[in-house]
C-alpha cells in the first residue's frame, strides 16, 4: 500500500538521492523509504501530500547537508548518533529557502496580492455588482462588467414606469421545447413605486413574425413567438426575445423596455438559492388543490414551504382529470405564477437577503447558467434599489378575467381545430385590453379611476352632448351613455356626481368646468355611471 509523503509545516521532508520520509502508521515517527527512523515531532506535523507532490522542489530538505553524511552506507549508524530532530529541520528548511531564492515565484505572490487589494476596493467602492459580472461573464446581462461600476438609470416611459416581459422556456429535451410556459409583464413606477403585473395567456392568438420555416406561418399562439423568431437556435435567443417583447408591447399598450427569459430550471435553482419560498394556497375549492399531473395536493388556506422542485410543480400546475380546485386551468396557473414571483421577491427582500454579498453570488450563479435579459450590467444596481423599495404585497395583479369583479376580455375558443384564447373585443383587437391596462396603471389619479361620464344635452343645440362627450374622451374620460335631458332649465353646465368613491374625478371636473358638483339627480334615469354631466343653454 502506498503511503503518503510526511510534511513539516506544509514542506515535504526528502532523503539523499529522492528517499521520502514517511509517516510510521498511526505513532507520528517518520521513516526513509530505506526504513531510517527518524525522532518524533512533539508538533502537529503534517498535512499529506503524494508522492508527486513535490511544490516545484522549493524549501526541500536533505538528509545529505547533516554533517558527515557521506555514504548511504553510514545511515543506520549517522541516524542513531544524529537523530534529525524539530530544530534541525527547520534550520535545514531555512538553509535550503536561502539557497534556492532564485527560484521561489515571489512575483505571483505579488500578483495574487494585487488581485485581492483591487476586488478590496471595488467592494469597498460600490463596485460589487462589477466584481460580480466579472465572476460571471456570460450573457446573463448586457455591456461589459465595467459598466456596473456606475449606476445606470433604468428606461422609463411617459408614465415613469419601467416595464418588463418575463417569460420562462421549456427545456430542449421537453416535448413542445422553447416554447414559453410562464407569460407576464411586471410594470413599476420608478416614482411611486407601485408595481402591476399582467399575466398573457399563452394560448393568445396572435399574429407571427415567423421566419421559422419548419413553422411558417402568419398567426399562431403566443407561447410560440419567441421559437418562431429564434429559429431553434439558442444563439439567436436575443432576436427572439425582442420579438417577444415587442409583442408583449403590443397586446398591453406599454412600452416593455426590457425581457427576461428564464429556463425552468433557473426558478428551481433561484428558489433553492433563498432558501425556499412561502405561498399561502389560494382556491374556489373549500378542500385546495390537487393536481394529478404533477402530484401536489395543498389544503385551502395552507402556508406551504416551497423549495424549488415544489415551486415549478405549483406554477405548471393547471389541473388534469380527477384533480381539484384548479378549474381555470391555464388561468388558475397563471395566478399560481404570479404567486411563485411575488414570495420570491419576497424572500428575497426579506432580512437584508440581498445585501448580503454571498447570497448575491449564489443568485447570480444560478441566474448566469439560466438567464438572459437585455439589462445592462450598469443597470443591475438600479434595478436592484428598486426592488428593495417595493412590498411583495403591494404588487397588484391584474386578471385579463375576473368574473367575480365583472372583467372578462378574453375569452376561449377554437382556431383550425385548436383550442385557443381571443380578446372578447375580437381576434387580434387588444383594445380592451390596453385601456384596463392603460387605466390600471397610469400616474394619473382621475385615469386610475376610470370613472364612466354620461352626457346629456340640456340646450336647444342640437349636437352638443355629442360635440362635449368627444372633447372630454380626448381628454381620457369614459365615456356612458349620451342623451337628451329631460326638459328643464339648466345653467351652462351642471355636474352631478353619483359616486361618493371617484374625489380625484369630481375634483378635475370641478377644476375644468368651475362648478361644484352636486350629489342628487332632479330627475329619474336608469345608469351605470359615476357622473351625469348636463351642458344647458
Amino acid at each position: 500500500m502506498k503511503r503518503n509523503a510526511g510534511n513539516v509545516e506544509g514542506f515535504l521532508v526528502r532523503t539523499r538521492k529522492g528517499h521520502r520520509a514517511t509517516l510510521d502508521g498511526m505513532s507520528g515517527n517518520l521513516r526513509t523509504a530505506d526504513g531510517l527512523k527518524l525522532e518524533k515531532s512533539t508538533q502537529p506535523l503534517f498535512t499529506t501530500y503524494t508522492p508527486d507532490d513535490d511544490i516545484d522542489g522549493d524549501l526541500t530538505a536533505s538528509l545529505a547537508d547533516l554533517p558527515g553524511y557521506d555514504n548511504l552506507d553510514q545511515k543506520d549508524d549517522l541516524m542513531s548518533e544524529n537523530p534529525m530532530n524539530e530544530k534541525q529541520v527547520k534550520k535545514l528548511l531555512k538553509k535550503s529557502s536561502k539557497k534556492k531564492a532564485g527560484r521561489a515565484k515571489k512575483p505571483k505572490s505579488k500578483k495574487k496580492i494585487v488581485l485581492i487589494i483591487l476586488l478590496i476596493l471595488l467592494l469597498l467602492g460600490g463596485g460589487f455588482f462589477a466584481v460580480t459580472q466579472w465572476l460571471f461573464p456570460s450573457n446573463t446581462f448586457e455591456g461589459g462588467w465595467w459598466n456596473a461600476l456606475s449606476e445606470q438609470q433604468l428606461k422609463k416611459d411617459d408614465n415613469g414606469r419601467t416595464n418588463i416581459l418575463i417569460f420562462g422556456t421549456a427545456p430542449s429535451d421537453y416535448d413542445g421545447p422553447l416554447l414559453a410556459d410562464t407569460i407576464l409583464v411586471l410594470s413599476i413606477n420608478q416614482d411611486d413605486k407601485s408595481a402591476y403585473m399582467v399575466s398573457l395567456p399563452r394560448d393568445l392568438w396572435v399574429e407571427h413574425n415567423c421566419p421559422n420555416p419548419s413553422m411558417n406561418t402568419t398567426a399562431g399562439k403566443l407561447n410560440e413567438t419567441y421559437r418562431c423568431v429564434s429559429l431553434d437556435d439558442e444563439s439567436k435567443s436575443k432576436e427572439g426575445s425582442n420579438e417577444f417583447r415587442k409583442k408583449a408591447g403590443e397586446i398591453t399598450g406599454l412600452d416593455v423596455q426590457y425581457y427576461a427569459k428564464l429556463s425552468w430550471k433557473g426558478v428551481e435553482d433561484t428558489v433553492n438559492a433563498l432558501d425556499g419560498i412561502d405561498v399561502t394556497i389560494q382556491s374556489d375549492d373549500p378542500r385546495g388543490i390537487y393536481d394529478v399531473a404533477t402530484g401536489i395536493k395543498f389544503t385551502n388556506g395552507e402556508k406551504v414551504h416551497m423549495d424549488g422542485e415544489l415551486a415549478l410543480k405549483f406554477a405548471r400546475a393547471r389541473g388534469a382529470f380527477g384533480g381539484y380546485g384548479l378549474e381555470g386551468s391555464n388561468f388558475s396557473r397563471e395566478l399560481h405564477q404570479q404567486q411563485v414571483i411575488k414570495a420570491m421577491q419576497e424572500k428575497a427582500m426579506a432580512n437584508g437577503m440581498l445585501s448580503d454579498p454571498s447570497t448575491i453570488l449564489n443568485l447570480l450563479s444560478t441566474l448566469d447558467k439560466n438567464l438572459q435579459t437585455n439589462f445592462a450590467s450598469g443597470e443591475v444596481r438600479s434595478l436592484a434599489k428598486l426592488a428593495q423599495d417595493i412590498n411583495a404585497d403591494k404588487i397588484v395583479s391584474l386578471p385579463l378575467v375576473d368574473t367575480e369583479n365583472g372583467i372578462n376580455l378574453v375569452r376561449n375558443d377554437a382556431i383550425g381545430g385548436a383550442s385557443v384564447v381571443v380578446p372578447t373585443a375580437g381576434t387580434f383587437d387588444y383594445s380592451e385590453i390596453k385601456e384596463y391596462i392603460r387605466t390600471k396603471t397610469s400616474a394619473d389619479p382621475v385615469v386610475r379611476e376610470a370613472a364612466v361620464l354620461d352626457i346629456m344635452n340640456g340646450s336647444d343645440t342640437e349636437g352638443l352632448a355629442t360635440k362635449k362627450a368627444e372633447e372630454l374622451k380626448s381628454k381620457g374620460y369614459s365615456i356612458g351613455q349620451i342623451a337628451n335631458a329631460p326638459e328643464g332649465k339648466y345653467g351652462a353646465v351642471t355636474i352631478y356626481q353619483l359616486s361618493k368613491k371617484k374625489t380625484a374625478t369630481a375634483e378635475a371636473l370641478e377644476k375644468l368646468f368651475d362648478v361644484e358638483a352636486k350629489t342628487k339627480l332632479p330627475f329619474q334615469l336608469d345608469t351605470e355611471a359615476d357622473f351625469v354631466i348636463i351642458f344647458g343653454k
